[in-house]
């Protein structure tokens, strides 16, 4: 993930994110693997260890309660959760675009 993206966040630690989402540390490592592999990007410093932002928080949560609620495997669970990440950045994205167009509408129309 970028520096842009996560600026002014807080890095959590494994510890920390695990006592947030009631799960062990090996749970959290096996979840993290899973979402990696069906393509979400987790913060890794250069010792290749995971740090963890609120995003990555909601994103594990969302994962838990999807593989919990349905007949999935934990891979088609995390195929569902990038399809909603996806979908969620796409609607941010949006709002912002619109937010950005309406503030230059704003400008020409004080010039005129």
């Amino acid at each position: 993930m970028t520096g842009d993206i996560n600026e002014g966040q807080i890095l959590m630690g494994p510890s920390d994110v695990c006592t947030l989402l009631g799960i062990k540390e090996s749970t959290l490592r096996k979840y993290a693997l899973i979402l990696q592999d069906a393509g979400y990007k987790f913060h890794v410093n250069d010792k290749g260890q995971r740090g963890y932002f609120e995003r990555d928080v909601i994103v594990l949560k969302r994962f838990m309660e999807i593989k919990q609620s349905s007949d999935m495997t934990l891979e088609q669970a995390a195929e569902a959760v990038m399809a909603w990440v996806q979908q969620s950045n796409m609607a941010v994205s949006v709002i912002e675009k619109k937010t950005e167009s309406n503030r230059y509408n704003d400008d020409m129309q004080a010039l005129f």
